[in-house]
């Protein structure tokens, strides 16, 4: 038997957990991940119902990338070279898409 076979497979068409998997396989810390789902949970325990955001456009970006893994109709009805202008009009310091950026990155 091979180790993929060894391991399983799993087959699935949920958006969360192709990024989950990406991440955790190419970019991030497993323990990392961890930690801030752990963080999520508690949150949800102690009845938390809103997060407040301390930068407000990464709160932004990190909105419109979950809108967008989410299936966000807006997103899906742009063509890819809407899409690719969109994401080429992004800030270099921060990467949110808001515009105007007051990041400060050029200072």
């Amino acid at each position: 038997m091979t180790l993929r076979e060894d391991s399983g497979s799993v087959d699935s068409d949920d958006p969360l957990l192709s990024m989950f998997y990406s991440l955790l396989r190419d970019h991030v810390q497993p323990g990392d991940v961890e930690g801030v789902v752990l963080e999520i949970e508690e949150a949800i325990a102690r009845g938390d119902k809103v997060t407040r955001y301390t930068n407000g456009w990464l709160a932004k970006y990190a909105e419109n990338l979950a809108n967008r893994v989410r299936g966000d109709v807006a997103w899906r009805a742009l063509t890819d070279e809407q899409r690719l202008e969109l994401i080429n009009s992004a800030c270099v310091g921060c990467g949110t898409l808001a515009k105007p950026c007051y990041c400060m990155h050029d200072e």
